[in-house]
């Protein structure tokens, strides 16, 4: 099996749009990590500070979110339920990424709602879509 990089004349995906992402990807700079000095007793500290997990904690709750979203439910054949956030620009935007959460959160999470604003400040409609039992409802 062959693969190109560059898209056919009929793929949805054109030079120019890929031009265009390759440009907004680029405005998503990685820092260099650098292990802290000061908590090496556990190793999982940076992670847990660095998700926002223990403001959430020590806060009760998720943050405001600076946008608004839709939601949609969806009724699932075992007779339970998963939820989908549409930000209010989905409909008009020209492009769109689907964020999903990460364990123990929830499409309201802190880190969602950082990926949703930077994606949002880039011009993409945003679909947070969360899984089962993770809607503040537990599952059926």
């Amino acid at each position: 099996m062959s693969t190109t990089s560059d898209p056919t004349p009929s793929s949805p995906v054109t030079n120019e749009r890929l031009s265009k992402f390759r440009s907004i990807v680029q405005t998503f700079q990685a820092n260099r990590f650098q292990p802290s000095n000061i908590f090496t007793a556990s190793e999982h500290y940076q992670t847990i500070i660095g998700s926002g997990a223990l403001s959430v904690k020590l806060n009760g709750g998720n943050p405001p979110r600076p946008f608004k979203t839709t939601t949609e439910a969806f009724d699932t054949p075992d007779s339970d339920v998963f939820e989908v956030d549409y930000t209010e620009n989905f409909e008009a935007a020209d492009d769109v990424v689907i964020i999903l959460h990460g364990l123990e959160s929830s499409p309201k999470g802190i880190l969602v709602t950082r990926f949703a604003t930077a994606f949002l400040d880039k011009g993409f409609g945003c679909c947070l879509f969360g899984f089962r039992g993770c809607n503040g409802n537990p599952p059926k």
